[in-house]
């Protein structure tokens, strides 16, 4: 299946209390992995080409952030001012101290139900806003590729930490 019918087959699956359950359930796979996360951890990277644990999870609380604003000018029918280019994503920061990681991410958990309580059911699925890689997308599709990412990035997280030379 294609990716944008994979995530349009999950917004005919899920209601919006589901996406938002999924959404949940993503972000604690996801931080998760910041319990006793030390320093070193944080930073190891399985090879020059690849994030570190740090790397996605600052990722992650930038992405989710980023979709959900999307998916709320979607919702409102709100213009956007240029097209999502492939430049603005897979942006991430290196060597960020873990305190600065869970704090961010805590802020970006704290802050959440607020924003989806701004999404006011049923979300609108007439206006669309293209991902590079996905095409058009409506309010609801981005809620779904937005646990579906961090979905992904949780299973990165633990294939790095299974990596050779992984500290422990």
């Amino acid at each position: 299946m294609a990716p944008p019918d994979f995530i349009r087959e999950k917004t005919s699956k899920y209601d919006f209390t589901q996406l938002v359950r999924q959404l949940d359930s993503s972000l604690d796979a996801v931080g998760a992995h910041l319990n006793g996360l030390t320093q070193a951890q944080a930073d190891f990277k399985p090879s020059d080409l690849e994030w570190s644990v740090g790397e996605v999870i600052y990722h992650v609380c930038a992405s989710v952030t980023g979709m959900l604003r999307i998916t709320y000018k979607l919702n409102r029918n709100e213009p956007f001012k240029h097209a999502m280019e492939r430049s603005a994503m897979g942006l991430t920061v290196r060597d960020v101290p873990v305190d600065r990681l869970r704090n961010e991410w805590a802020a970006m958990r704290q802050e959440l139900p607020t924003k989806l309580a701004a999404l006011t059911p049923p979300l609108n699925e007439q206006t669309t806003f293209a991902h590079p890689d996905y095409g058009p997308l409506n309010a609801l599709e981005w809620l779904a590729l937005n646990y579906l990412h961090n979905f992904r990035h949780a299973a990165q997280i633990q294939r790095i930490q299974s990596s050779a030379g992984y500290p422990r």
